[in-house]
């Protein structure tokens, strides 16, 4: 039995209808995707949005494809037909705080995120990535989770690669995208963060306690979490997305 929750938690200081991540995903497809809309472009919030909800949606499968190139391809294509649809000014997110010449000037910059999707389907796990929203999966509760796209704590930046809503960068975006493919067994869990808890799970990946506790954390857990890391200087004050998603050991029964 696949089990998929998400969790998240505003900047402090913010509201939550300022969190400029995204996250989608669907225990009945397989489907998920989290993306890390940039803080300093404009509509990033909603393009984060969108990328995360079009992919659940649209369900690229060739996107996730690892041979001769044929997934960046592939990607590049569902991203360029996510960019039709966007609409910033779309009455389903709240208004934008932003002066309108600001507004005006970030919508010819174009918005931005990293970005992280894939699917658990047939006992394996496919995914796509580009920037540094990581995924980790953790095969037994004592082993260190195997870690994509980046591996190391010193590989966090502040200059990630980033999917934009305009097609300028289409060429580096292409150079950018990372594939994750394995087995997916029962008893496994995977998690997908987006950069801020990302880099404090990976100077954490080695302590199977940390992964014990994720994979039973509740909401008021996780936000109790986000702000004690914050207070002690752990984590960077950013907006902070959690999925996670269990096979089961056996029906009915949790991870």
């Amino acid at each position: 039995m696949l089990q998929m929750v998400a969790y998240w938690e505003p900047k402090e200081g913010t509201s939550t209808s300022e969190w400029e991540d995204g996250a989608a995903f669907s225990a009945q497809t397989g489907w998920f995707a989290i993306a890390d809309g940039a803080s300093t472009a404009n509509s990033s919030r909603e393009w984060a949005y969108l990328l995360t909800d079009s992919f659940v949606h649209d369900q690229p499968t060739a996107a996730l494809e690892v041979e001769d190139g044929a997934g960046r391809r592939a990607f590049l294509e569902w991203v360029r037909a996510a960019r039709t649809r966007f609409d910033p000014h779309s009455p389903e997110f709240p208004p934008s705080r932003m002066p309108s010449w600001v507004q005006s000037a970030g919508e010819r910059l174009g918005a931005h995120a990293t970005f992280l999707g894939g699917r658990i389907n047939d006992g394996e796990i496919k995914a796509v990535a580009v920037g540094d929203c990581c995924l980790f999966h953790a095969m037994t509760e004592q082993a260190r989770p195997r870690s994509f796209p980046l591996t190391d704590p010193g590989q966090f930046g502040t200059a990630p690669a980033l999917v934009s809503s305009l097609e300028a960068g289409d060429g580096r975006l292409a150079e950018s995208v990372r594939h994750y493919r394995a087995p997916m067994a029962r008893g496994n869990v995977v998690f997908a963060a987006s950069d801020a808890l990302a880099e404090w799970l990976s100077r954490g990946a080695d302590r199977p306690e940390l992964w014990h506790a994720l994979a039973r954390i509740g909401h008021e857990g996780f936000s109790e979490l986000c702000q004690d890391l914050r207070a002690n200087r752990e984590m960077k004050n950013d907006d902070v997305t959690l999925w996670r998603a269990s096979l089961a050991r056996s029906p009915g029964v949790a991870v």
